[in-house]
């Protein structure tokens, strides 16, 4: 078997010739040509960009002089790499022919070459189709290669995710990076983070040329905040979406910031040490604490700021301030005394600081609102309203109990916000009660003296 290729260029002309006649002639034989071509494929299954590798086992039998073989490659499929090389390849067509010439009779050939898969090939089925023509002395004969099917999908890819910091303050920017791999051309992904209320923010990002991409964002609600990031793939390229990653927003003591001048004061540091060491170390104070900084953050960040620019409110704000922090400093001493039993320490905690802070903050308001309601000629049920406000107080302390008990969150939130709202409520009444009496029996007396010394 002499292939075309191999024939010298002064003789190709005379085979070729040869072959010619060979295709016009008809001799007399009883023995027909049967010609098997065989084709194996290294891979069904490719994605854009990649390469397969092909065998073609072509087996002859029968005085066959003249063979062509004929593959037709899909769409989106070149031919990178044969061994031997095509007689002919028409890249447009899609079609590679090998021509075999022997005068003593073609035999067993076997065809190894490369296939690349285009760049913009898209996802699907593909097939590789093929035929043959052969001359013998028994005339011409044709027939089909078997097809082989080709499965293209997306190439798959990945998304690496991480964060700047496992625990930024509240307020604070935290920088979210990751990478998209293989890189295609700059895409835009999706950022989904999920806040600590169980909500959920959607952001964007977009990637650079090696696929890295980064996203800075200002945590505004404390607590454990999460981020993924995820994009939806194109024509050539899978989805992917990187894990969950993890961080914390710490709140701060926004007023008392602005207020003293810096975390590092005395007046800071035992707030949120006191805050996060004790009243967040339990069940009871952790729930009231994201119950209340919901309220505390709504409004706090504008007041820090306007205080940090008022040197005389500040100085304000320190005498307004300064009981409180005694109060929490006397209650502090009972949540110590009680250490064997943080979840009793911490409520504790709780009446014993807005007993306080009733009486110092509510009580002046209260004694107002009595001192005017009696002068407009009017008395006030207080008598009932405190029975009342004492049951209110009992239910709620109950409710506590029972909330320890079954380990219900959004009631001990709403509990322990009514523990601390009506004992504040009580100090006040109480203390305004005393003192308001207590005025009314010296302007009694006072009367009394005048009515005696008049007479």
């Amino acid at each position: 078997m002499i292939p075309l290729w191999a024939i010298p260029r002064s003789s190709k002309l005379i085979a070729l010739l040869l072959f010619g006649t060979l295709l016009s002639s008809t001799v007399e034989t009883t023995a027909a040509a049967e010609v098997t071509v065989l084709r194996s494929v290294d891979k069904t299954e490719v994605a854009p960009g990649d390469e397969l590798n092909a065998l073609l086992n072509v087996s002859v039998s029968g005085n066959v002089t003249g063979l062509i073989v004929t593959e037709k490659l899909p769409s989106g499929f070149r031919l990178s790499t044969s061994d031997p090389s095509p007689s002919r390849y028409d890249e447009a067509l899609g079609q590679a022919k090998w021509l075999f010439l022997s005068l003593t009779g073609v035999k067993g050939i076997t065809v190894n070459y490369t296939l690349a898969v285009l760049p913009d090939v898209g996802e699907g089925i593909y097939r590789i189709e093929g035929e043959w023509n052969a001359v013998s002395q028994a005339g011409t004969s044709s027939g089909e290669t078997e097809p082989t099917e080709l499965r293209v999908r997306r190439i798959p890819t990945t998304l690496s995710l991480s964060v700047s910091s496992s625990k930024v303050k509240l307020g604070e920017s935290v920088t979210v990076s990751g990478l998209l791999s293989p890189a295609p051309p700059t895409v835009t992904l999706t950022l989904t983070y999920f806040k600590p209320d169980g909500s959920t923010l959607t952001r964007s990002a977009t990637t650079s040329a090696n696929g890295s991409f980064a996203d800075i964002y200002k945590a505004e609600a404390a607590g454990l905040w999460a981020v993924t990031a995820s994009w939806s793939g194109d024509q050539h390229h899978a989805a992917a979406q990187s894990p969950r990653i993890s961080f914390t927003a710490e709140s701060r003591c926004l007023i008392a910031t602005a207020t003293y001048g810096s975390e590092l004061s005395p007046e800071v540091q035992f707030l949120r040490e006191f805050r996060d060491r004790s009243v967040r170390s339990t069940f009871a104070g952790s729930q009231f604490m994201d119950a209340f900084e919901a309220w505390y953050y709504s409004f706090s960040p504008s007041v820090a700021s306007f205080l940090s620019q008022q040197s005389l409110w500040r100085d304000i704000a320190k005498v307004v301030l300064h009981p409180s922090i005694a109060a929490l400093h006397l209650s502090s001493m009972a949540y110590s005394a009680l250490a064997f039993n943080p979840e009793l320490g911490v409520v504790t905690t709780a009446v014993i600081a807005s007993l306080l802070i009733g009486a110092l903050y509510l009580s002046p308001i209260v004694v107002l609102l009595l001192t005017l309601a009696r002068r407009l000629g009017r008395n006030p049920p207080c008598v009932r309203l405190f029975r009342f406000s004492v049951a209110l107080w009992a239910a709620s302390l109950a409710s506590v109990a029972l909330a320890e008990t079954v380990r219900l969150p959004v009631l001990m939130a709403a509990s322990m916000l009514a523990l601390t709202l009506l004992t504040a409520a009580l100090s006040a009444s109480g203390v305004a009660a005393a003192f308001t009496g207590y005025l009314s029996r010296r302007h009694a007396s006072g009367c009394s003296v005048r009515l005696l010394a008049n007479s």
